[in-house]
């Protein structure tokens, strides 16, 4: 009797934890949150982006920096709220591209862009 009690208690310990194991997804959003904050810097440094573009752009990642840490709130990031971080992220990378491509650029650029 006691060992069917072990059993199942060894049982439950392992599919809790094979259920609370988020699979890597932590890192791949660090990771992609880092290359993009490492985008918009580059690109404000190039000029390419307006303060103001790169302030919205920050925003954006703010909002997906506290959709991370709700999805964390539990100890782990499920595969539903991994898509929706990762469709966020997505977004704002097409967001960085299309404001760093668009024909607004830094006021400083614009003593150097007709030379």
């Amino acid at each position: 009797m006691n060992r069917v009690a072990l059993i199942a208690l060894a049982l439950a310990a392992t599919t809790t934890a094979a259920s609370a194991h988020d699979y890597g997804r932590r890192e791949r959003i660090d990771d992609r949150q880092a290359e993009q904050a490492w985008r918009i810097r580059q690109h404000r440094l190039n000029g390419d982006l307006t303060w103001l573009e790169k302030q919205k752009l920050l925003g954006e990642e703010a909002k997906i920096r506290r959709m991370e840490a709700y999805a964390k709130r539990d100890g782990y990031i499920s595969k539903r709220e991994y898509r929706e971080i990762n469709e966020a992220l997505n977004e704002a990378g097409r967001d960085i591209r299309r404001e760093s491509h668009d024909r607004q650029v830094a006021w400083w650029r614009h003593m150097f862009w007709y030379r």
